[in-house]
Protein backbone atom coordinates (compact mmCIF):
# COMPACT_ATOMS: atom_id res chain seq x y z
CA UNK A 1 0.00 0.00 0.00
CA UNK A 2 1.43 3.25 -0.66
CA UNK A 3 2.55 5.69 2.12
CA UNK A 4 0.76 8.77 2.68
CA UNK A 5 3.29 12.05 1.10
CA UNK A 6 2.85 14.94 -0.61
CA UNK A 7 1.74 15.54 -4.07
CA UNK A 8 3.96 18.42 -6.23
CA UNK A 9 2.06 19.11 -9.21
CA UNK A 10 1.95 22.72 -11.65
CA UNK A 11 -0.51 25.46 -11.43
CA UNK A 12 -2.06 26.28 -15.01
CA UNK A 13 0.80 28.23 -16.37
CA UNK A 14 3.02 24.57 -16.40
CA UNK A 15 6.11 26.12 -14.77
CA UNK A 16 4.80 26.94 -11.19
CA UNK A 17 4.79 24.39 -8.39
CA UNK A 18 1.56 23.90 -6.08
CA UNK A 19 1.93 21.12 -2.93
CA UNK A 20 -1.08 19.25 -1.94
CA UNK A 21 -0.13 18.33 1.69
CA UNK A 22 -0.66 15.11 3.17
CA UNK A 23 -3.08 15.74 5.91
CA UNK A 24 -4.60 12.53 7.34
CA UNK A 25 -3.79 9.10 6.16
CA UNK A 26 -6.79 6.71 5.56
CA UNK A 27 -6.70 4.42 7.94
CA UNK A 28 -8.48 1.61 6.87
CA UNK A 29 -11.07 0.61 3.88
CA UNK A 30 -14.02 3.33 3.35
CA UNK A 31 -11.72 5.93 5.45
CA UNK A 32 -10.57 9.05 3.02
CA UNK A 33 -6.89 9.72 2.87
CA UNK A 34 -6.77 13.71 2.28
CA UNK A 35 -4.46 16.20 0.63
CA UNK A 36 -4.61 20.14 0.84
CA UNK A 37 -2.94 22.72 -0.37
CA UNK A 38 -2.15 24.43 2.82
CA UNK A 39 -0.16 27.44 1.91
CA UNK A 40 -3.53 28.62 -0.39
CA UNK A 41 -6.97 30.14 1.44
CA UNK A 42 -6.88 31.61 5.19
CA UNK A 43 -8.98 28.77 6.60
CA UNK A 44 -9.88 25.01 5.08
CA UNK A 45 -12.85 26.37 3.49
CA UNK A 46 -10.31 28.13 0.72
CA UNK A 47 -8.06 25.60 0.21
CA UNK A 48 -8.20 22.82 -2.95
CA UNK A 49 -8.84 19.48 -1.77
CA UNK A 50 -8.19 15.56 -2.65
CA UNK A 51 -10.09 12.67 -0.99
CA UNK A 52 -9.04 9.33 -2.26
CA UNK A 53 -10.87 6.47 -0.53
CA UNK A 54 -10.38 2.47 -1.33
CA UNK A 55 -12.70 -0.59 -0.44
CA UNK A 56 -12.76 -4.12 -1.46
CA UNK A 57 -16.58 -4.96 -3.90
CA UNK A 58 -19.57 -6.93 -2.36
CA UNK A 59 -17.65 -10.38 -3.39
CA UNK A 60 -14.00 -9.28 -2.60
CA UNK A 61 -13.20 -9.61 -6.15
CA UNK A 62 -12.00 -6.26 -6.89
CA UNK A 63 -10.32 -3.23 -4.99
CA UNK A 64 -12.95 0.26 -5.68
CA UNK A 65 -11.02 3.52 -5.45
CA UNK A 66 -13.27 6.52 -5.24
CA UNK A 67 -11.76 10.25 -5.38
CA UNK A 68 -13.15 13.44 -4.82
CA UNK A 69 -11.43 17.07 -5.93
CA UNK A 70 -12.86 20.25 -4.93
CA UNK A 71 -11.44 23.22 -5.42
CA UNK A 72 -12.98 26.51 -4.40
CA UNK A 73 -13.08 29.95 -5.69
CA UNK A 74 -12.28 32.62 -3.02
CA UNK A 75 -14.05 36.02 -3.55
CA UNK A 76 -13.48 38.91 -0.65
CA UNK A 77 -16.29 41.21 -0.03
CA UNK A 78 -14.97 44.90 -1.40
CA UNK A 79 -16.63 46.62 1.80
CA UNK A 80 -16.59 44.21 4.54
CA UNK A 81 -13.46 42.29 3.66
CA UNK A 82 -14.79 39.02 4.89
CA UNK A 83 -13.96 36.29 2.67
CA UNK A 84 -16.07 33.44 1.43
CA UNK A 85 -16.84 30.94 -1.22
CA UNK A 86 -18.11 31.93 -4.18
CA UNK A 87 -18.41 28.60 -6.06
CA UNK A 88 -16.27 25.48 -6.26
CA UNK A 89 -15.17 23.27 -9.24
CA UNK A 90 -15.58 19.44 -8.37
CA UNK A 91 -14.54 16.11 -9.64
CA UNK A 92 -15.43 12.48 -8.60
CA UNK A 93 -14.88 9.27 -10.02
CA UNK A 94 -14.85 5.73 -8.99
CA UNK A 95 -11.46 3.29 -10.78
CA UNK A 96 -12.81 -0.56 -10.25
CA UNK A 97 -9.30 -2.84 -10.58
CA UNK A 98 -10.10 -6.74 -10.43
CA UNK A 99 -7.92 -8.86 -8.35
CA UNK A 100 -7.45 -11.23 -10.71
CA UNK A 101 -5.58 -8.77 -12.94
CA UNK A 102 -2.13 -9.34 -13.64
CA UNK A 103 0.20 -7.12 -11.75
CA UNK A 104 1.60 -5.36 -15.00
CA UNK A 105 -1.39 -5.05 -16.54
CA UNK A 106 -2.62 -3.52 -13.77
CA UNK A 107 -0.07 -1.34 -13.29
CA UNK A 108 0.31 -0.36 -17.11
CA UNK A 109 -3.55 0.39 -16.88
CA UNK A 110 -3.36 2.78 -13.88
CA UNK A 111 -0.32 4.50 -15.00
CA UNK A 112 -2.05 5.41 -18.71
CA UNK A 113 -5.08 6.41 -17.00
CA UNK A 114 -3.20 8.85 -14.60
CA UNK A 115 -1.30 10.27 -16.93
CA UNK A 116 -4.48 10.54 -19.61
CA UNK A 117 -6.26 12.99 -17.09
CA UNK A 118 -2.94 14.82 -16.90
CA UNK A 119 -2.95 15.40 -20.88
CA UNK A 120 -2.98 19.03 -22.24
CA UNK A 121 -6.37 17.78 -24.27
CA UNK A 122 -7.98 16.51 -20.62
CA UNK A 123 -7.59 19.21 -19.19
CA UNK A 124 -9.04 21.73 -21.48
CA UNK A 125 -11.96 19.74 -21.89
CA UNK A 126 -12.28 19.84 -17.99
CA UNK A 127 -11.83 23.67 -18.01
CA UNK A 128 -13.93 24.54 -20.65
CA UNK A 129 -16.90 22.58 -19.52
CA UNK A 130 -16.97 20.62 -23.17
CA UNK A 131 -15.83 17.47 -24.47
CA UNK A 132 -13.60 17.11 -27.71
CA UNK A 133 -15.71 18.06 -30.92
Amino acid sequence: MPALADISTLKYDGVTAVVYNGVIAASGDKTPAIWRVNAQGTAINFRPELRVMSRANANNSARIVDYMYTYPEVFTNSTTGIASVNTRLNAKGTLVLPLEMADTASREGAYQFGNLMATALLKSIFASGYSAT
